[in-house]
């Protein structure tokens, strides 16, 4: 029988298409995703990556998450 507290984090990462991971970013499981997201472009594309094509899950599919890829 397993008793107390357990810590619980998430991890977000960035590949490029043929899947070589470029980045991640970790954070505790109640910190929102899409403040992962800016954290980590500005960590990849500080490095004078250029972006062409980014897929993602359908959450990160919000104003936050564009406004940080400077997307209307």
């Amino acid at each position: 029988m397993l008793l107390g507290f357990f810590l619980g984090y998430q991890s977000l990462f960035l590949v490029d298409i043929e899947g070589f991971p470029l980045g991640h970013v970790e954070a505790p499981l109640n910190v929102y995703e899409k403040l992962l997201m800016e954290r980590l472009l500005d960590c990849i594309l500080g490095e004078d990556i250029e972006m062409e094509l980014l897929a993602a899950d359908s959450q990160f599919e919000s104003k936050q998450v564009f406004n940080s890829l400077n997307l209307k």
